[in-house]
């Protein structure tokens, strides 16, 4: 069972100057409405594959075939004419899907009728950090700082072989970044050092910049 989400303060009292988990940060109220505002900006889709949260059917009965389905909600048909456009996944994510209409009932008269689109695994999304700070808390950076992405390409972006950058404080790496402004960022590795697909051949070291993820600065010692 989930740990109920709480007030920071309350966490701090609790914990009384021992160390706190990474993931009870994650379980903050500030945390939350921080996680709900980036949702919000991003509107409520990951910025990489542009799928949204899918949902299950908690009442079916335990033998209907969609059970153990996920699905993405589409529009609301209200039979007083108006409908509520939700989200309708991109064309690119899979193979073709089958579409389910559920009645959506109000104290047992059904008012409306719910689009679903059957997705092939089930997504839900998180916030990702594209670089962390020693100094501050999880909800205590810029906008910039934070994305939305799935499950899956949240996975994919921390197993890819590229470490998320770490600074002491935010004005530290605006100045780290100041330093490499004028510099070229490489084609090849994009700036990131490394080729996760070439990770056989010297841990998938990028070549044409000697990993540093700069042209300029390719005579410097791999890290």
């Amino acid at each position: 069972m989930r740990e109920p989400v709480i007030p920071f303060s309350k966490l701090l009292a609790e914990c009384n100057g021992n160390y706190i988990a990474y993931q009870r940060l994650l379980n903050t109220n500030e945390w939350f409405e921080r996680r709900k505002s980036i949702l919000k900006r991003d509107i409520n889709l990951c910025q990489q594959c542009g799928k949204g949260s899918t949902i299950g059917i908690d009442w079916l009965p335990s033998d209907h075939p969609y059970k153990e389905s996920q699905f993405w909600e589409d529009e609301i048909i209200f039979f007083d004419g108006h409908t509520e456009k939700n989200y309708i996944p991109p064309a690119t994510f899979g193979d073709t899907p089958f579409f389910l209409t559920i009645p959506i009932s109000d104290n047992g008269v059904i008012v409306a009728f719910q689009g679903l689109i059957h997705a092939p695994k089930a997504y839900h999304l998180e916030i990702h950090h594209r670089y962390y700070l020693r100094s501050s808390l999880p909800w205590q950076y810029r906008d910039d700082a934070l994305i939305t992405l799935c499950n899956w390409c949240h996975r994919k972006v921390h197993s890819d072989g590229t470490p998320i950058p770490v600074y002491q404080s935010q004005v530290s790496r605006d100045v780290e970044l100041q330093k490499f402004s004028n510099y070229t960022v490489c084609t090849r590795c994009n700036g990131t050092g490394r080729l996760p697909q070439y990770d056989h051949v010297e841990k998938g070291v990028c070549f044409l910049c000697n990993s540093s993820g700069y042209i300029e600065l390719k005579q410097m010692k791999v890290k």
